[in-house]
């Protein structure tokens, strides 16, 4: 009898091990899978995680790698300093492309002359509210008075859905996740009545985590998101995907209450549809985005989309949506330990083929524990009822 007892207490810890293992299995480390040092001067595009090396081009995409002006960066790290003459490319087929789920993270700083404005990077991108554009894009959504010389975080992602006339939604963020009337941008009569944005002084370095899951293709009733005074026939389908941004100086945060303390604020936006970004034609761009209907960079003087103003160091991309805690970590050290003290994974990868499958711990759209969601600026399918607007808009110019 007590060696039956026994075998069970073993068989049980076996099966316990095993669904502990199984679910281990299920959220593996992050990868990273591109990072962008431009620490070799001879090779500033060289990704020192195998994936895909960046070459440096100008304005009309002439290969010319004498334009890239490196500077000192913090913490002994090497930078790039952007001017509008130079941007930084991959070929079509850029990391991305195969996945489901990523974090995007790297530092800025504003220029000798306090300037850190436009576009900063794009996965395609020609114009910003195409939603036929496929991509990824993160600016410095500047003012419109010229004076000011910093801009806000803007990041915005396009999806697969053709849809014509119809647009995406704009939301006004903090850094606490919480929404409402008094942080909507009216595009229709261009009211602002959130507040001004923070300003980024010169020498201050700040690191962009900017998180992503793509939906699962999941369209119900409950799901769509109306905007409730106007277009009720627009339906906004954002599934299971979710996006997080936080913008911080890169010594300013030691624990997860530091990332919502701070009034940071940022502009999101969705496509109708979250379900694939990625973009045929265009692949991974830093310090530009494409021009509609041109091979050339958006070079218009003053337009969001123009070439990126500013410093840049340390850009990476991991092939999952990070948890808070590793981006904790992140702004703590520059580094990446998750909770179970695995640290970053550099081995050389190449671009993914398949999407990755969902996260197995409850929570698709985020991976993140439910009892830290209040912690993080998502945009979840069920939360935002009544708070997302789907306009029908012009493109801006």
């Amino acid at each position: 009898m007590k060696k039956r007892t026994i075998s069970c207490a073993v068989l049980s810890a076996c099966l316990l091990f095993g669904g502990a293992t199984a679910a281990m299995a299920e959220t593996p480390a992050p990868n990273l899978v591109a990072h962008y040092t431009f620490a070799d001067a001879s090779n500033v595009g060289k990704d020192s995680a195998g994936s895909d090396d960046m070459t440096v081009v100008s304005a009309s995409l002439q290969e010319d790698a004498g334009l890239a002006k490196v500077v000192d960066g913090p913490d002994g790290m090497k930078a790039l300093e952007f001017d509008q003459s130079y941007a930084l490319r991959t070929d079509a087929d850029d990391v991305l492309d195969g996945l489901k789920e990523f974090t995007i993270t790297y530092l800025v700083a504003a220029n000798d002359a306090g300037e850190l404005k436009y576009n900063m990077f794009s996965t395609g991108l020609g114009n910003g509210n195409n939603i036929q554009n496929s991509g990824i894009n993160a600016l410095m959504d500047f003012a419109k008075d010229e004076s000011v010389r910093t801009g806000s975080p803007d990041v915005r992602l396009y999806g697969s859905e053709n849809v014509g006339e119809k647009w995406t939604a704009d939301q006004r963020k903090n850094d606490d996740g919480k929404n409402g009337r008094s942080f909507w941008i009216d595009r229709i009569g261009g009211d602002i009545d959130a507040p001004v944005p923070t300003s980024y002084a010169a020498g201050e370095w700040y690191r962009i985590v900017i998180t992503v899951k793509l939906s699962d293709g999941t369209k119900t009733s409950e799901e769509q998101q109306l905007w409730p005074n106007g277009n009720q026939g627009d339906a906004f389908y954002p599934g299971t995907g979710t996006q997080s941004v936080y913008i911080e100086k890169m010594d300013g945060i030691q624990a997860k209450s530091d990332l919502v303390e701070s009034q940071n604020f940022y502009e999101t936006v969705l496509p109708y549809d979250l379900t694939s970004i990625k973009n045929e034609k265009y692949g991974l761009t830093l310090g530009a985005a494409y021009d509609v209907g041109k091979d050339a960079f958006n070079t218009s003087a003053g337009a969001n989309y123009s070439m990126f103003i500013g410093k840049m160091a340390d850009f990476r991309i991991y092939d999952k949506a990070l948890t808070q805690d590793q981006i904790v970590s992140l702004f703590q050290n520059n580094e990446l330990t998750d909770t179970s003290g695995q640290e970053d994974d550099t081995t050389p990868v190449t671009k993914p083929q398949t999407p990755a499958t969902p996260s197995g711990d409850g929570n698709p759209s985020t991976g993140v524990e439910t009892s830290l969601l209040p912690f993080l600026a998502l945009i979840p399918a069920a939360a935002v009822v009544g708070v997302l607007a789907v306009r029908r808009r012009k493109a801006e110019k």
